[in-house]
């Protein structure tokens, strides 16, 4: 996501985008060609300083200095009059001049540029300090994994602590903002949010890696600890304390009772503002709502003739209520949850070239996720490779175990390794031939979480679920992506109550209670639209492929259709459609 732009950036940045428009070339010039690909090239640069400007997890990822960002309304408002200018270059460019690679780079920039606009413009209407959107900065990670080796590292260290106390108060802002809008975070989240920050409070450790002189190097100054003790007592918790309490007090006050977009003033638009962003592509929110409905009819019905072969009761929910509490699909320890999703990794790798012939050359395995973020989280997530991390890991939920059966362990775990998020991630990230805003922060989640979703359903189609409970486990989580269109815009789009929601996820997936009860809260309150994309996302690969087969017939081969995807990186559903029927035409 993108994030404001530090002030003292905005004018160096200002001064490349004006001379970049002072270089450009007269449109009748005969090397027109030439100079829109180098304004396609120079706005990217641009483009690439600016999100690098303020991004934690991206200046972590690249071993940059790290700042935290200002998120802040005056320097929203600056950062959109900037990212227009750069819109405005694009507009002088001439598409038709311009080869393959670098139209795909012009597309991207305009769409992300685009939606850049259309994400600050919704200024407080975004809950910036809920879970999920919050941690989408990747604020506390690089407190946990930054390095303390030197007296500089130290001091830094010591700034970036200070200015934490500082992006606490810009969302205390935002909350604010939201009363004074009357575009508060529904009722039902507020024990939630207001406990996750009144944790934070009392347990910074979680925030700030938990100091010991003795662990350091003798450069590190003796009284580092110390002086990190006393700021984080002295200012962050204070800080964070009177958030905590301010959500808990007037913020609480000013909540509506019942979820849902549509309840805001001009909720409806920022909805569908919403889709636009996360799923890249502008799709009416009910017929996303249709084609879940479709989808679980048709995952029910082969989940039916599956509970024969298993033995389990006709009726689906006594048969899950069973299948929740079967000995085979519960782990004992979260060390028993790392071997089991592993185990269907390993079950793969032998074939996995037969549908690809384009891999990443980075590893990969499974961690468990900070027991501190366990209880906000229904599953887990995705982290790429790093600088401080050569594996792409996915760190997954070890909390209650007993709640959290593990029959859909190989779907989720083909959806975050391989061949999902690590193959399309960790390949984007090793093609050195893109331009760097493309490989290192271009993330479309229409594209990655639709990706991921389409080869855990590929895997299907290699017999990867092996016996009727691996296929039932895939089923089911075929149910549950397609409960999330159903919810998700039933709830913004259709005046749902939350539980009504729940109700429905009830009756047409198999999360326990308390997965329900977070999954629910996360559509509502936390990211809302961004459910949409993984079903969404696979829908549409999964329709040109189809689209492909037809046209190309006998020419048509997999393994090189999942490189015309694959090898540009994330791109825009809109944008991918049109790459694809440009594939299509070379290989006719």
């Amino acid at each position: 996501m993108l994030t404001a732009l530090r002030r003292e950036t905005l004018l160096p940045l200002l001064l490349l985008i004006c001379l970049l428009w002072a270089c450009e070339s007269d449109p009748t010039d005969s090397t027109l060609r030439s100079s829109s690909a180098v304004v396609v090239e120079e706005v990217g640069e641009a483009w690439w300083q600016l999100l690098m400007a303020e991004e934690p997890w991206l200046q972590q990822m690249k071993g940059e200095k790290i700042r935290m960002p200002d998120l802040g309304p005056e320097h929203s408002r600056e950062l959109v009059a900037e990212v227009r200018a750069l819109l405005d270059r694009l507009d002088t460019v001439d598409e038709s001049t311009l080869d393959h690679q670098d139209w795909l780079s012009l597309e991207i920039l305009r769409w992300d540029v685009e939606r850049a606009i259309e994400w600050h413009e919704l200024a407080y209407r975004l809950p910036r300090f809920t879970p999920y959107m919050f941690s989408g900065h990747g604020i506390h990670g690089v407190f946990q994994q930054l390095r303390i080796e030197t007296p500089d590292d130290a001091e830094e260290y010591l700034a970036l602590t200070r200015d934490y106390a500082r992006v606490v108060r810009d969302l205390l802002g935002i909350a604010e903002a939201q009363v004074e809008n009357d575009w508060v975070v529904a009722a039902p989240a507020l024990d939630q949010l207001a406990g996750m920050w009144a944790g934070f409070a009392e347990s910074p450790n979680s925030i700030f890696r938990a100091c010991d002189a003795d662990t350091f190097s003798e450069s590190v100054p003796q009284d580092f600890c110390d002086r990190l003790e006393a700021l984080v007592r002295d200012e962050v918790t204070l800080v964070l304390r009177e958030f905590a309490d301010y959500l808990d007090g007037p913020y609480r006050a000013a909540a509506p009772p019942e979820v849902g977009l549509g309840r805001y003033p001009g909720g409806g638009e920022v909805y569908r503002a919403l889709i636009r962003f996360f799923v890249t592509s502008d799709i009416d929110p009910r017929q996303a709502h249709e084609l879940g409905l479709h989808m679980l009819e048709t995952s029910q019905g082969r989940m039916a003739e599956l509970r024969k072969q298993l033995g389990l009761p006709e009726d689906a929910a006594t048969a899950h209520v069973l299948l929740k509490e079967d000995p085979r699909v519960l782990a004992q320890t979260p060390e028993e949850v790392g071997t089991r999703l592993m185990a269907y990794i390993e079950r793969l790798r032998p074939r996995v070239s037969e549908a690809f012939d384009l891999m990443p050359k980075a590893p990969y395995g499974v961690q468990r996720l900070d027991p501190s973020l366990e209880g906000s989280k229904t599953f887990g997530h995705y982290n790429p490779p790093t600088p401080q991390e050569e594996r792409g890991l996915y760190f997954f939920n070890g909390s209650r175990l007993e709640e959290r059966p593990l029959l859909s362990a190989g779907s989720l775990i083909y959806h975050e390794l391989i061949p999902g998020h690590h193959f399309q991630v960790a390949l984007q990230k090793e093609n050195e031939s893109l331009p760097q805003w493309r490989r290192d922060a271009a993330f479309h989640s229409g594209f990655t979480e639709g990706w991921a979703e389409y080869g855990s359903s590929l895997m299907m189609e290699m017999g990867m679920y092996e016996t009727p409970l691996d296929e039932y486990g895939r089923l089911a989580s075929e149910c549950f992506f397609g409960n999330r269109l159903v919810v998700d815009t039933g709830m913004h789009a259709m005046g749902w109550t939350l539980e009504q929601a729940r109700e429905t996820s009830r009756r047409n997936t198999l999360m326990s209670e308390l997965e329900i009860e977070t999954e629910t809260l996360r559509y509502a309150t936390d990211l809302q639209a961004q459910a949409l994309a993984y079903a969404l996302g696979a829908a549409k690969i999964r329709e040109l492929r189809e689209h492909a087969e037809s046209e190309l017939g006998d020419a048509f081969d997999l393994r090189a259709f999942h490189r015309a995807v694959l090898e540009n990186g994330s791109v825009p559903l809109a944008v991918l459609e049109k790459h694809v029927q440009w594939w299509i035409d070379r290989h006719r």
